[in-house]
C-alpha cells in the first residue's frame, strides 16, 4: 500500500510542477524496429512536442516523466550521461560534449530508446534543458 501511494503521488506531482526538470529532449525523428521491417519518420511541429522527452529530479532521485514516471538511473561516463530505465523498458543517452549555450548555435545531441517486447522505438534530437 505504501509502494501504490507513493507511485501515485509521483503520477500527480510531476504534471503540477513538483521536482527539477533536469533534461526535456526534443525529438527530430522517429525510427521503429519490428522483426525485419524498419520506418523512420522525420517529425516537425507539434509531433515534436507530442513525443518530447521529459526526466524530473525529485528527493534525489529521476524520473522519466513523459514515459509514466517511470524510476531511472542516471550513469556518467566520458562525455555521455545515460538514464537507464529501473525496469529495463528504455533509456535516454545525452551526449553532453558540448554545452547547451545561448551564445552558441551548436546543441547537444540525444537518442531516447524503448523496448517495447521484442520490438524497439528510437527517437533522435536535440537537447532543450
Amino acid at each position: 500500500m505504501k509502494h501504490l501511494t507513493l507511485l501515485t503521488l509521483l503520477a500527480f506531482a510531476a504534471p503540477f510542477g513538483w521536482g527539477e526538470e533536469v533534461f526535456v529532449g526534443k525529438p527530430i525523428a522517429w525510427v521503429v524496429m519490428s522483426g525485419d521491417k524498419v520506418h523512420r519518420t522525420v517529425l516537425t511541429g507539434s509531433k515534436q512536442s507530442e513525443f518530447q522527452s521529459v526526466v524530473v529530479k525529485m528527493d534525489g532521485r529521476y524520473f522519466w516523466q513523459s514515459r509514466e514516471m517511470k524510476e531511472l538511473e542516471r550513469h556518467e561516463r566520458g562525455r555521455f550521461v545515460t538514464f537507464l530505465a529501473t525496469d529495463g523498458t528504455g533509456y535516454i543517452k545525452i551526449d553532453s560534449s558540448v554545452a547547451l549555450d545561448s551564445s552558441t548555435s551548436q546543441r547537444t545531441a540525444y537518442i531516447e530508446h524503448l523496448l517495447l517486447g521484442l520490438n524497439t522505438s528510437t527517437y533522435q534530437g536535440w537537447v532543450v534543458k
